[in-house]
């Protein structure tokens, strides 16, 4: 089986309500991908990277949390669902 990593979310602050996930899928990529090769499984990557930084504190706030683990879990779970991906591929 093919498959593809894209780098289309990263986590961010949840303070405020906010979402802890931004996505960011190239809508061309991968409707491109699935006409032109519908056998190659599509997995993200949800990165902790800001500013080409990792923030090791942001990933422990947003794990540390019963809350923030769920309302994560949540937007992941949604993410792959709602875009039909293979899975999610976590770089820590």
């Amino acid at each position: 089986m093919d498959w593809v990593i894209a780098e289309w979310s990263h986590l961010q602050d949840a303070a405020n309500g906010a979402t802890p996930l931004v996505t960011d899928v190239d809508a061309p990529a991968l409707n491109w991908i699935r006409q032109s090769r519908p056998q190659v499984q599509v997995i993200p990557m949800v990165q902790n990277l800001i500013d080409e930084k990792w923030d090791s504190e942001l990933l422990a706030r947003t794990l540390g949390d019963e809350v923030g683990r769920e309302k994560l879990i949540s937007a992941l779970t949604a993410f792959v669902e709602s875009n039909k991906f293979a899975g999610i591929c976590v770089d820590s």
